[in-house]
């Protein structure tokens, strides 16, 4: 983006207060927010489904689920955390797995929101 325009309203700000601290704590609900992870990891796949990605994932039971030091996350199912030790291929086979788990048992293919750098 190399340029933009906003128009902006004035509000209340006790009002817009409030809103923000409920958008954080529910991040703090529903996200890892302290573990590191590269945020979510799948798009919502809404041309195929009405079902969000995480939602899809979760409902296979893949919560949990570990390859090497990767980990998806156990609070939201579209993030995968470093559990301290992760390879870059650790993620990218925990990826593959949970995008051949969806395809096999759902129908659904799901892509990825991250970019990956240094591969080929």
């Amino acid at each position: 983006i190399l340029d933009a325009l906003f128009q902006l309203e004035k509000g209340d700000t006790k009002k817009i207060h409030e809103k923000v601290r409920k958008f954080a704590s529910l991040r703090k609900e529903t996200q890892d927010l302290g573990a590191q992870s590269a945020g979510c990891i799948f798009r919502n796949p809404s041309e195929q489904t009405d079902e969000a990605a995480a939602k899809i994932i979760d409902d296979l039971g893949l919560k949990g689920k570990k390859i090497g030091g990767a980990q998806v996350s156990k609070i939201h199912a579209n993030f995968i955390i470093n559990t301290g030790e992760a390879t870059a291929d650790d993620v990218v086979m925990l990826i593959s797995y949970i995008k051949q788990q969806v395809r096999d048992k759902k129908g659904v293919q799901l892509m990825e929101e991250v970019e990956y750098l240094g591969f080929e």
